[in-house]
């Protein structure tokens, strides 16, 4: 038989969940109506559970997980891309790269940007 423990165990567990699914969405939100759009220059790659891409944004260094091997970060490093941050709180960013990132916001994808798929090789743009 199962425990009354267990069961409040299992409840609270799905609560957490569930809390920080919701602040992730409200997090996310936020930056789709109040954000503001700027560049950032990618300044390298670590490695911190998983692959991360290192940029510099108004005098702050940030990093951002992805799927991106270090050979083809390193295509990056120097180039600048669009951010998304909010004005009140800069440490509230996402780097727009590929379209996927784009399409988070609803917003197009430049053809200035094209060529990171070709140079990386991915299909992540198409």
């Amino acid at each position: 038989m199962i425990s009354r423990n267990y069961i409040l165990k299992i409840i609270g567990i799905f609560a957490f969940f569930m809390l920080l699914r919701w602040m992730s969405i409200k997090q996310h939100n936020e930056l789709k109506i109040k954000g503001v759009i700027s560049n950032a220059t990618i300044i390298g790659d670590s490695f911190m559970k998983g692959s991360h891409i290192k940029y510099y944004f108004n005098d702050e260094k940030y990093s951002t997980p992805t799927g991106l091997g270090s050979s083809k970060i390193q295509k990056l490093v120097g180039k600048q891309f669009p951010i998304i941050y909010l004005e009140e709180n800069e440490k509230r960013n996402d780097i727009l790269i590929f379209k996927s990132d784009f399409d988070k916001f609803n917003l197009p994808y430049p053809d200035s940007l094209k060529w990171v798929c070709d140079s990386l090789k991915i299909d992540k743009c198409r």
